[in-house]
């Protein structure tokens, strides 16, 4: 058992500003927001999309080393998606083709292309954290994994959490027996 004060953990720490100047102890070395690196050849279009991104989900804890590949492959998907839109005509998502049994209206080829990527797209934006929802879905998790911050634990009641009295018609309800 180790005497004195409990460690913080390192990433408290840094967050205060490390005022006792010490070294901080289990604190992986961190690169600076944006300096990930793509792990494959990217297309100039495909690396203007890595570049305009990386920084904000790097700094918001979202993208890790680990997740280049991944990443680096949505960017590629993006431009695709991008050259695909910019061809598609507006109302050209159908065209007519005669066949024995009369006319009949079909999607386009190209649109069934361009669905099939923005499905993909948001797949990946949702494991990136890019939509509002799967963003809060992270945060969310992220203030589970830490308890100390001032939002609570899961299962806690809501008044304990925010410190407000039992005044509410719930806490009301509660105090009859």
């Amino acid at each position: 058992m180790t005497r004195g004060r409990k460690p913080q953990q390192p990433e408290l720490a840094l967050a205060k500003g490390n005022p006792g100047k010490r070294k901080i102890v289990g604190l992986a070395a961190k690169q600076a927001p944006g300096s990930l690196v793509s792990p494959m050849k990217l297309s100039k279009a495909a690396l203007a999309v890595w570049t305009d991104l990386i920084g904000d989900l790097e700094r918001l804890n979202f993208v890790r080393p680990t997740d280049r590949y991944a990443f680096a492959r949505y960017c590629r998907y993006m431009v695709r998606w991008i050259a695909l839109d910019d061809a598609m005509k507006p109302g050209a998502e159908t065209y007519w083709t005669e066949t024995p049994h009369g006319k009949m209206k079909r999607l386009d080829p190209a649109f069934q292309a361009l669905d099939r990527i923005d499905r993909r797209l948001e797949a990946y934006e949702i494991h990136f954290g890019m939509l509002p929802a799967a963003r809060q879905q992270i945060m969310m998790r992220l203030s589970m994994a830490a308890p100390e911050l001032p939002l609570g634990k899961p299962g806690d009641p809501v008044d304990q959490v925010s410190g407000h009295d039992d005044a509410g018609p719930i806490g009301i309800l509660g105090q009859i027996h």
